[in-house]
């Protein structure tokens, strides 16, 4: 029995400045959950989405509302770096983070880029075992944080996605 309650996004899309506040909004209140004393100045990203990711930030909606995002960045070549995933609390366990790491793949497969990396918190356990169910591999711990990555094969990711 799957723990998760499987439902669809709306629809997942490149962020768009008229979403931009709405994801701003899931991004930072997941930070708050996280960490209570939350400092905006420590996150300037979150304040220039749209600059700092431009397409490569994807938003789920539900109903019309942002209530999911993530974003890619290149490393360096060959490899991305996923970064700002976030739910809205009362829209986990529905699946929607599988949509949107689903999507940020392919858009990622689809840029010629195989490799994939990305970091958490360690005791954010939850998460550490999204990734491992995902099919990231854990790599190290460095300070407070677990590092993951995963090799993309093109022939087994979904086309048509975002372009």
């Amino acid at each position: 029995m799957s723990v998760f309650n499987e439902s669809s996004l709306d629809s997942v899309e490149p962020l768009t400045k008229r979403y931009e506040q709405q994801a701003r909004e899931v991004i930072e209140a997941g930070l708050r959950e996280h960490w209570s004393l939350y400092d905006p100045a420590m996150n300037p990203d979150v304040q220039h989405l749209s600059q700092t990711y431009g397409s490569n930030m994807v938003i789920g909606l539900k109903n019309g509302r942002v209530v999911a995002t993530g974003a890619w960045i290149n490393l360096e070549t060959g490899v991305a770096s996923i970064v700002r995933m976030s739910v809205a609390k009362p829209y986990r366990k529905q699946g929607y983070t599988t949509q949107i790491l689903s999507a940020l793949e392919n858009r990622i497969v689809s840029e010629g880029i195989s490799r994939v990396v990305l970091e958490t918190t360690t005791q954010w356990q939850d998460v550490v075992r999204f990734y491992t169910n995902q099919g990231y591999r854990f790599t190290h711990i460095d300070g407070d944080d677990s590092y993951f990555v995963k090799i993309l094969d093109p022939s087994t990711v979904e086309r048509g996605l975002l372009e």
